[in-house]
């Protein structure tokens, strides 16, 4: 736990200081590709349903096991993988190549401060789930580098990414909905719409959502027992809260005409929070949070970083970093189970 906790201080520490910040930056991100690319075994809550499927695949003559669980395309990159390693180490070094190839990218197209975009990723744990649910993690990447092109008008390449993500992990396809969330202009009524759907949705889950949760792969149906569910319960609403925060902490700095993106900013924080909330109901949900979540790396460093009085910016640095510090060390601490990643083992070990 001491190494997680060493690598987000050492991260927003580096971050205090422009000076220096594309070696400091390269190397942060470099320290989190290694830890990813040469993990053991041991490593993440899935990694070892990750191992066995690499061999069984590998040493199986179809490209596809019709019996798996598992998206084609994400076979079809193992599959590849094993005709050309033989270790499944290399499945580990390519997906780190893939996740923190992605985030480096977004980061520095997105984000007004480099290193604290990487802190977040680490303190908000999205990096303990890159550990773990490489399929997820891959699709989450893809979805990340399409929303830049979608923003550079990329329309086409904005589709075809969400549909070759999808086929990593066919929970992606919610992020189609982008194209109507920017057009969403942020405003106090606004977020009073929000709350009133959002109480609506959750008070009458099942004849609103419930149907349309049982049109999913039914491999994923153990995800629709909540009480099954039950011991996320907490994660969930604490999900739900933070961006949340976030969102009235903009809304009260009247930064919008400073930061860039600041409506879709503002929504996807929404979104994340609504799901999070929701996924209370039905766990599945916390399947398709990632994906709106993931940017809150870029919109909460953009938000801290557009306030104009210089000893608030700090103070909110300040409380910000320490509370996401505890929070993670925390979750750590007493619910190991949900990442796996404590004790931290190379593979050579």
């Amino acid at each position: 736990m001491f190494l997680y906790f060493l690598i987000m201080v050492l991260i927003a520490f580096l971050g205090c200081n422009e000076k220096y910040k594309k070696i400091k930056f390269y190397v942060s991100s470099s320290v989190l590709f290694s830890l990813m690319a040469f993990k053991s075994e041991n490593v993440g809550n899935d990694t070892h349903n990750y191992v066995e499927f690499f061999y069984r695949l590998k040493y199986i003559d179809n490209y596809i096991d019709q019996f798996s669980r598992f998206e084609m395309e994400y076979q079809l990159y193992v599959k590849f993988i094993g005709m050309v390693f033989d270790n499944v180490q290399w499945l580990f070094f390519i997906t780190a190549i893939i996740c923190i190839g992605s985030m480096t990218y977004i980061i520095k197209k997105l984000s007004l401060n480099w290193l604290y975009s990487l802190f977040l990723l680490v303190g908000l744990r999205f990096y303990y789930f890159f550990l773990s649910g490489l399929r997820q993690s891959i699709a989450v990447s893809i979805v990340c580098v399409s929303f830049t092109l979608y923003l550079q008008n990329k329309k086409k390449l904005f589709y075809i990414l969400i549909l070759v993500a999808s086929l990593f992990h066919f929970s992606a396809l919610i992020f189609l909905l982008t194209p109507v969330l920017v057009k969403i202009k942020v405003n106090k009524n606004l977020i009073i719409k929000f709350l009133v759907v959002l109480l609506v949705c959750y008070f009458s889950f099942d004849q609103i959502l419930g149907g349309f949760l049982y049109l999913l792969p039914s491999y994923y149906s153990h995800y629709l027992d909540t009480k099954a569910a039950g011991v996320n319960n907490i994660g969930n609403f604490i999900g739900a809260i933070i961006p949340i925060c976030f969102v009235l902490i903009a809304l009260s700095e009247k930064i919008k005409d400073k930061l860039k993106y600041y409506d879709i900013y503002i929504v996807f924080l929404l979104m994340a929070s609504a799901i999070s909330f929701l996924a209370t109901r039905a766990s599945i949900l916390d399947r398709f949070v990632q994906y709106f979540w993931i940017f809150s790396i870029i919109s909460i460093t953009n938000i801290i970083f557009s306030f104009n009085d210089k000893l608030k910016r700090s103070i909110v640095y300040i409380v910000t970093t320490a509370i996401v510090i505890i929070y993670n060390l925390t979750l750590l601490y007493f619910r190991p189970e949900w990442h796996h990643i404590v004790p931290y083992t190379f593979f050579f070990e």
